[in-house]
């Protein structure tokens, strides 16, 4: 009878599960527990991200650089600084043509001002005679300075119908208004003698006078004369040739071509 009881007690009673068992089943629904709170927890914080985004985008577009201060300010000062740059320039162009003008100035000032100091020599007061009338024609003129100050004569060239003559001149100081007399001999042949008699005998004489000026500038002047001339000692010149040269050494002619006062 006993073991009847106990066996029907037995298999009346439910089995109790291992310890470690329960132990493990209390620590997943522990974790399932802790679970089920984190993941609320996320999706808060999810939420609490996008709103704050949101938030922020709102807040730029709704930036209006009209109403920021400092972002006029900023405009306002390149405004002004482009238009100060702009001013700039134009005063450096003003004075670059202010400043091309005055060299031109310059230099028509200085050129006017040699031009009043130009020194140069005359031949004037021309003659042809004869004093026999077996002796040479006697060509004769003289030298003179026209300018205000005293020029050095270093020398001449003279020839006659493209020959040279063989007369040199003398150094000398040439004063103003003080002229020198030059001559030179021509002997004539039959045909030019019978020219000479009926006034109708002429020359190309050309003359290649050296001298410095007040400043000690070398020049050459060269003067072409024709010359018509016979018995009546009136002779008729026209002038073919006036030019000026200056030269560094006496005697050679430089680059510089300077055109005469008229």
């Amino acid at each position: 009878m006993r073991l009847l009881i106990i066996a029907f007690l037995l298999l009346t009673q439910q089995p109790s599960k291992p310890v470690d068992l329960q132990k493990g089943e209390q620590h997943a629904e522990t974790k399932n527990q802790d679970q089920s709170q984190v993941v609320p927890i996320s999706k808060s914080a999810g939420n609490t991200n996008t709103e704050s985004q949101t938030r922020r985008s709102e807040k730029t577009d709704q930036y209006d650089p009209r109403t920021d201060s400092l972002y006029r300010w900023y405009m306002r000062a390149t405004i002004i600084g482009v238009i100060v740059a702009l001013i700039g320039i134009g005063a450096i162009y003003h004075q670059t043509k202010v400043t091309a003008r005055a060299a031109v100035a310059t230099e028509r000032s200085v050129k006017l001002q040699e031009n009043t100091q130009r020194q140069w020599v005359d031949l004037r007061d021309w003659r042809a005679y004869r004093i026999k009338p077996d002796q040479p024609v006697e060509i004769e003129f003289k030298i003179t300075n026209p300018t205000i100050l005293p020029l050095t004569i270093h020398g001449a060239v003279i020839t006659v119908d493209g020959k040279p003559i063989d007369e040199e001149l003398p150094i000398m100081l040439l004063t103003p208004n003080d002229p020198v007399p030059h001559s030179i001999g021509m002997s004539l042949n039959p045909e030019q003698n019978a020219l000479y008699e009926r006034n109708s005998l002429h020359f190309e004489v050309d003359c290649a006078i050296m001298f410095a000026d007040s400043h000690n500038i070398h020049w050459i002047q060269e003067i072409g004369i024709r010359l018509l001339c016979g018995r009546s000692g009136n002779p008729i010149i026209a002038v073919r040739k006036h030019k000026l040269y200056e030269s560094g050494v006496p005697g050679e002619r430089g680059s510089r071509d300077v055109e005469l006062p008229k």
